[in-house]
């Protein structure tokens, strides 16, 4: 498909910065957009390695595609393509230490459990489908946040944030309480992590799991 007059524009101007060369952690994200159109999300992490520990000299690619690319075959295949690509564009040095690493995000499912009151037993349902929708679009990782831009890599949301959300459902009277209890898959399957220890890793990307929204009628 044709790029709009807008990508060409962005990719034109990019081309003028790092003319064909991988020097600056803007370079490696504009020259990664360059070998995948299309994709979604790309940071560069100078100093780290793909476990996201500091290593001297290394230099880590997050990338993520859009969201019809995400099966593990697809998201490899846009991998090679960009290592094929910046691979003959940046300092050699890297390659030959093999401290060039381009991954995936560390996507970590959060569950929000949250208790309000409504005003009448009529709004019961209908607010609690509400509040679920708007956390589900509010945690999308390419459509969500405020700004309906998605996630950041190495981005998380907090409890407040979460708390303004609900707090833009009109039959919402009070918030009772908030809190979040977050998942990764690991090499055990779906493990339970501490929100902490989560917010800590540099890579992560929050996507929306199945939330718990309690709705209680307000004492009169």
């Amino acid at each position: 498909d044709a790029e709009t007059p807008k990508e060409a524009l962005q990719r034109f101007s990019a081309k003028l910065r790092h003319w064909d060369r991988a020097v600056t952690a803007r370079d490696y994200e504009e020259l990664a957009m360059e070998a995948v159109r299309g994709l979604k999300k790309v940071r560069c992490f100078g100093g780290k390695n793909e476990q996201g520990e500091k290593e001297k000299g290394a230099v880590t690619l997050v990338v993520m595609p859009n969201q019809e690319q995400m099966s593990q075959s697809q998201i490899c295949s846009v991998q090679e393509t960009i290592y094929q690509y910046i691979s003959t564009r940046m300092d050699p040095g890297i390659l030959e230490r093999k401290q060039f690493y381009i991954i995936a995000p560390k996507l970590a499912e959060v569950k929000v459990v949250a208790e309000v009151i409504v005003e009448s037993f009529q709004d019961v349902f209908h607010v609690r489908r509400k509040i679920q929708k708007k956390i589900e679009a509010f945690l999308d990782p390419m459509k969500g946040h405020f700004d309906g831009e998605g996630w950041e890599i190495g981005q998380f949301p907090n409890v407040m944030q979460i708390q303004n959300v609900i707090k833009d459902v009109t039959e919402v009277v009070q918030i009772q309480k908030v809190y979040f209890v977050t998942f990764i898959n690991g090499a055990k399957g779906r493990q339970e992590v501490n929100l902490e220890v989560i917010c800590r890793h540099p890579y992560i990307l929050p996507i929306s799991g199945t939330h718990e929204v309690s709705v209680m009628v307000q004492d009169l």
